[in-house]
């Protein structure tokens, strides 16, 4: 794991390979990508990469992104998570912004919308957003 310690890092939670390929290649020129396969991966991940953004799949075998979500957010209340999910569902949305998430994405991924995101998160955070 090489890191830019002048660029914003992204860490990509899902299951779905596919899903991890594609947002590594969409935004490793911008920023330092990384990915996970589950929630213990990522939590590991989290322990050692330090992202300040996590794109985070919530319906996941084993540990599931609401229950990393959950963990995470009061060790590291400055990193920003995006929930991404295939699942509309309003009420898992409001737990999600309950427990902290930044925002909640529906699938299929509309790259141009969640690139606003990561820049509005990072933003927030106060890291440069590749402005």
């Amino acid at each position: 794991m090489t890191t830019d310690p002048g660029r914003a890092k992204i860490l990509v939670v899902d299951d779905e390979t596919e899903v991890c390929s594609l947002l590594r290649e969409f935004f490793q020129d911008r920023y330092d990508v990384e990915t996970a396969h589950d929630g213990a991966e990522a939590l590991r991940k989290i322990g050692v990469f330090r992202p300040d953004c996590v794109l985070l799949d919530i319906r996941m075998p084993n540990l599931d992104g609401r229950e990393v979500l959950r963990l995470t957010k009061p060790s590291y209340p400055e990193m920003e998570i995006i929930m991404i999910t295939g699942v509309g569902d309003g009420a898992m949305a409001g737990e999600c912004q309950k427990l902290g998430a930044f925002a909640y994405i529906m699938k299929p991924i509309d790259l141009d919308f969640l690139e606003r995101q990561v820049r509005s998160a990072l933003k927030k955070k106060g890291d440069k957003a590749d402005d």
